[in-house]
């Protein structure tokens, strides 16, 4: 009589194996699914094409800036965002309004990108061009920009531009030198008379160095009185900010275009701007007088202002600076230096700092009898599918794009996957009731 075969033991170990055997398959398989589906997503986003990079610090980007679509220039404005983050939703957002509002071009107050690599700034290039953006954009340089201090070669490939040679306006360019993409300047419009000149310096990790003082006398003694305003650019602010100050300033202290409430029951952001909304409790009144002889070590400078400043408030004193724009701070702040307003606006998508910090941007709003600052509100947070797309993109598809040599890898696993589904398939099929061995 035959003995029966029992398969109690190899049962038991085919399910001991389940769990392995689940966990190879993900670890298998799951890069070859994330590799598959960031092609397909990166093959379905727009690419900025041949036309030149709307975000450049090049004369060829200067040029395109179009005061007015109606071919006036008493009334014009411009945005000021800054602090991106890294998935660029809030963003984008802001550039969808910018352009309904006729922002004539946006400067961004430095951190553009968190990552500090070459896939980061390209994915920032590509969601520009998906936001179909058609205006120029400047950046100053910030700390998160780059990859150590003084390491600016990223920032100086992907900012420079096309070549300021083939401007046909480059004569309203004026850089600091060649190689110096984060520090630079340009007046508008593009021929005389001028209206206003704009000076991007680099402060991103300490404040300006004799070097860059010297330059920024040079440009202001040069063009300042042909000019009815005057803006300077950086990312740090220019005063000694802290986390928990960075709130808007008191009604006393509000502008008349400031104080207008939104009516009752209106929602968020419809109404009239409204800075009281931002911080309701806030008593602070940033108005802070520059004494006399600034640049005498002898002479003690108030607090928030800067001892490693004194030479630039003195430059601020002396050329009569509209208004100064800064970032770095996730929030927003506005204070009065002499007659020299400092904006901090880090609004523009990078995680808030303090509770009662929105996301926004500035409009600054230029006109024959003077120059108006509303921020405008952004509403919305970054979601899992924008982080995703980020990861895919950054991580995945563009790192492909550039090092082409990782698609070999690439597809001898996705070959070996192939094969070793197959041997199972046929290893089943000789052999149906499965083996432990």
């Amino acid at each position: 009589m035959p003995v029966p075969k029992f398969h109690f033991a190899r049962r038991l170990g085919r399910r001991a194996h389940a769990p392995l055997r689940l966990l190879g398959a993900v670890v298998f398989c799951g890069p070859i699914a994330a590799f598959l589906a960031a092609h397909i997503w990166g093959s379905l986003l727009p690419t900025p094409g041949r036309e030149p990079p709307r975000l450049a610090n090049s004369a060829a980007n200067v040029s395109d800036i179009v005061l007015s679509s109606k071919g006036a220039v008493s009334g014009w404005k411009f945005a000021v965002v800054g602090d991106l983050g890294r998935t660029y939703g809030i963003f984008l957002r802001a550039l969808s309004d910018m352009k309904e509002r006729d922002a004539r071009f946006v400067v961004i107050a430095g951190d553009s990108v968190y990552s500090k690599t070459a896939e980061q700034y390209e994915y920032l290039q590509l969601k520009i061009a998906q936001a179909r953006f058609d205006r120029p954009i400047f950046a100053a340089l910030g700390n998160e920009d780059v990859a150590a201090p003084g390491d600016y070669r990223l920032f100086r490939h992907y900012l420079k531009g096309p070549n300021a040679g083939a401007s046909r306006k480059a004569e309203v360019f004026i850089p600091f030198g060649r190689d110096y993409t984060e520090r630079f300047a340009f007046l508008v419009p593009a021929t005389p008379p001028y209206q206003a000149i704009f000076v991007f310096f680099d402060n991103a990790f300490a404040a300006p160095a004799d070097e860059q003082i010297a330059w920024l006398e040079k440009i202001l003694d040069e063009y300042r009185k042909q000019v009815r305003y005057a803006f300077l650019v950086s990312h740090q602010p220019v005063v000694q900010t802290h986390k928990n100050q960075q709130k808007v300033s008191s009604r006393e202290y509000l502008r008349p275009y400031e104080r207008s409430e939104a009516p009752k029951g209106a929602e968020p952001g419809t109404g009239p701007y409204e800075l009281i909304g931002i911080d309701p409790g806030s008593q602070i009144v940033p108005v802070l007088r520059l004494p006399t002889d600034l640049e005498s070590p002898a002479v003690q400078l108030p607090e928030p202002l800067r001892a490693d400043y004194r030479r630039f408030y003195a430059l601020l004193k002396k050329h009569k600076i509209t208004a100064v724009f800064s970032g770095h701070i996730h929030g927003y702040a506005r204070y009065q230096l002499g007659e020299t307003d400092h904006f901090v606006s880090g609004g523009g998508g990078a995680r808030l700092q303090y509770p009662e910090a929105l996301h926004h941007y500035l409009e600054v709003v230029v006109g024959e009898e003077g120059v108006e600052v509303r921020p405008r509100l952004l509403h919305g947070s970054p979601d899992l599918a924008a982080k995703i797309e980020r990861f895919m993109m950054v991580e995945i598809f563009l790192v492909f794009r550039n090092r082409p040599w990782l698609y070999g890898p690439a597809v001898l696993w996705i070959v070996s996957g192939v094969w070793l589904c197959y041997w199972r398939g046929q290893r089943r099929l000789r052999d149906p009731r499965g083996s432990t061995s």
